[in-house]
């Protein structure tokens, strides 16, 4: 992506990609790429999060996450790094659009034809009423661990939402009552049914005025 924005930038400038200016780019892109994937690994797992993926017993975990509070960095770090103590990982990040509010070539035509007023109307509800559920699978053998939130839940202006503000959610293996595909496949639908504990999270990306993924 980053070697395509190059490109775009220096053809806007009137340059020609040549095929070895091309290969300058791509190889800038990946040194630079490189020393970031260095960096991420030289933090390694916070402790806060080690700590965590160690209980044996749910009652202590769910203990834990009540009085803890961890970072959007945090969770990076964890799902970046978790090969460092053995875990792999997989993502999901899942938009869900009431039916009656996709965007139609209607719309597209309306706007083009100076009418943006249904259109942007449209918007505003889709962005009020769309939900996009996040969720991180870590796995180690039958360990298995799952931090999960939408922005909804980022957002700690949102009323009514939970007392304590901006979260996660997060259940693991010691909850005998799921199972690790039951939990992973209820994120492909709108409503995630699941009796996940909250973590306090502080995300860094929160801005309740632009709820352009809420």
């Amino acid at each position: 992506m980053y070697a395509d924005i190059y490109k775009t930038t220096l053809q806007a400038n009137g340059i020609e990609i040549t095929p070895a200016i091309e290969y300058q780019i791509i190889s800038y892109c990946r040194n630079r790429q490189a020393e970031y994937d260095r960096q991420v690994a030289s933090e390694g797992i916070p402790e806060k999060m080690r700590v965590l993926l160690e209980f044996t017993k749910k009652s202590k975990a769910v203990a834990y996450c009540k009085r803890t509070k961890i970072s959007e960095h945090e969770l990076f770090l964890l799902t970046h790094n978790c090969s460092q103590i053995g875990f792999t990982h997989r993502s999901k990040f899942n938009e869900f659009v009431p039916q009656g509010l996709k965007v139609l070539e209607s719309d597209i035509l309306d706007m083009k034809q100076g009418k943006p007023r249904q259109f942007l109307m449209k918007v505003d509800r889709i962005i009020e009423e769309r939900k996009r559920n996040h969720a991180h699978l870590l796995q180690r053998g039958r360990e298995w661990h799952c931090f999960y939130f939408n922005y909804r839940d980022m957002d700690s202006d949102k009323k009514g939402h939970w007392i304590s503000g901006s979260h996660l959610h997060y259940v693991s293996h010691l909850w005998t009552n799921l199972r690790k595909r039951q939990v992973w496949e209820t994120f492909d639908q709108r409503k995630v049914d699941i009796q996940g504990v909250h973590i306090r999270c502080e995300y860094t990306i929160v801005d309740p005025t632009q709820k352009l993924d809420s």
